[in-house]
């Protein structure tokens, strides 16, 4: 599945990649498009060579919020909540100002609803809060074809303080989650949390994205939904180089698994010590992967013994590439990318205490702490936000030669934040900029 497939490029490839594995028996591929025009345009097969496949994807024209929840009417003709084996995507990166006229247009009654419960709230506000009631409308009571109904049982839950006493911890956690993410990020971020409502718990999601989960206002609460509801595999960050012509920014694979309800509701803190590790790869700067010639040579060079026939040497390629990464054990760097072996754990304890940290100096968004806690994430037992920890951190390949060092005290660390110093988002363009103060 891809939720938001534009002119389906990766649906298709998705078809190639399982005319390779010979798994096409059976197997279904389901795009969304809310643009109709675009919705057309992935139906059709790129070129002749996609021409050939025994059978195209499916495409459904439709806005992917509403198509996977039912909320319009609870009438679809598939039922999408965990159903698919692998999610894929190019999340957009477009603020909810962009969606408002477009959901008048599509859903002009549905709107309407909303409106009635939000008289004085800005196109802004509405859009985000409709978005929001769909990833919530499995909370919402069956039976409800009304949409004046589902909007008020929708926006009472959203607005409610407490939580209601039918939900399981998992829908509690969700809640929570949905309700509280930042009205400052883009259509990404519920994106990213529509994922896992479609993935069946084990499936795989592969979102090809930017660098916002790192250094946006919204991306502690973003990490943690990627370590709460996800099991992060690896990522691989191109430096240097953008895989789309029209691209500004640098552009990152993260690849996950999806967390079954009974790993979902332990929050982070309390969650046992395990040996699940996360690599961290960044493709050198004179390595454009997205070039297939650079593609195919840097994959001949991890393993020799691949065929050099074009098409089918992509497909290879990508499984070697895959292989070298996954077996991959301790820190290491090359020619092609440096890879950083990260505990699970230490991203857990690094994200909580960066959070302790902003909220004692400011308050921007969610609380990470609040939906660790008992009655909001399903907590056994209340959780100490200053909870220390013993576990340790692994340093960048590169910092490692230079200190002599290799293990060190997560403790060690800390953040400017930890001593009063805050910087605003002018540090991205190299300059410091004249928000910088120290308090």
């Amino acid at each position: 599945m891809d939720p938001m497939c534009g002119t389906g490029v990766m649906l298709w490839a998705a078809g190639d990649r399982l005319s390779y594995l010979n798994q096409t028996e059976g197997a279904s591929i389901t795009g969304i498009e809310v643009d109709p025009l675009v919705a057309r345009l992935a139906a059709l097969p790129p070129d002749e060579t996609y021409a050939q496949m025994a059978r195209g994807p499916r495409v459904i024209c439709g806005d992917a919020f509403a198509e996977t929840s039912g909320i319009w009417g609870r009438h679809m003709s598939i039922d999408h909540r965990a159903n698919y084996d692998a999610i894929v995507g190019n999340p957009p990166y477009i603020r909810y100002q962009s969606l408002a006229p477009m959901l008048q247009e599509s859903s002009p009654e549905v709107v309407r609803a909303f409106r009635k419960q939000l008289p004085n709230a800005p196109e802004s506000v509405l859009a985000t809060t409709i978005i929001r009631a769909s990833l919530i409308a499995h909370l919402t009571p069956d039976g409800i074809h009304d949409f004046g109904k589902v909007a008020k049982e929708a926006v009472s839950l959203l607005r409610s303080r407490g939580l209601p006493d039918n939900l399981d911890p998992v829908d509690a956690c969700w809640l929570r989650m949905v309700a509280g993410y930042s009205g400052l990020a883009d259509l990404s971020l519920p994106a990213w949390l529509l994922t896992w409502k479609l993935a069946r718990p084990g499936g795989i999601i592969a979102y090809v994205t930017t660098a916002s989960w790192r250094n946006r206002q919204y991306a502690r609460f973003l990490r943690y939904f990627m370590l709460r509801m996800l099991q992060p595999l690896f990522v691989l960050e191109q430096e240097g180089n953008t895989w789309f012509g029209e691209a500004q920014v640098p552009t990152s694979l993260m690849v996950f698994r999806a967390r079954p309800p009974e790993e979902a509701v332990v929050p982070l803190l309390e969650r046992k010590e395990s040996d699940h590790v996360v690599r961290m790869v960044r493709v050198q700067r004179e390595q454009n992967l997205a070039d297939p010639n650079v593609f195919q040579k840097a994959a001949h060079d991890l393993d020799p013994a691949l065929p050099s026939d074009d098409h089918p040497g992509l497909m290879a390629s990508a499984d070697a590439m895959v292989r070298a990464i996954q077996d991959q054990e301790q820190g290491f760097e090359n020619s092609l990318w440096t890879i950083d072996v990260v505990p699970e754990r230490s991203l857990v304890d690094a994200l909580m205490r960066e959070d302790s940290s902003v909220q004692r100096s400011r308050a921007t968004g969610v609380s990470l702490h609040s939906l660790e806690r008992d009655g909001y994430a399903g907590s056994s037992k209340s959780t100490a936000i200053d909870k220390t920890s013993s576990h340790v951190a692994r340093l960048p390949h590169a910092l490692e030669q230079a200190l002599g060092v290799n293990r060190v005290p997560a403790g060690a660390f800390q953040l400017l934040a930890d001593y009063s110093i805050e910087t605003n988002q002018g540090l991205r363009t190299g300059a410091i900029h004249s928000s910088t103060y120290v308090r």
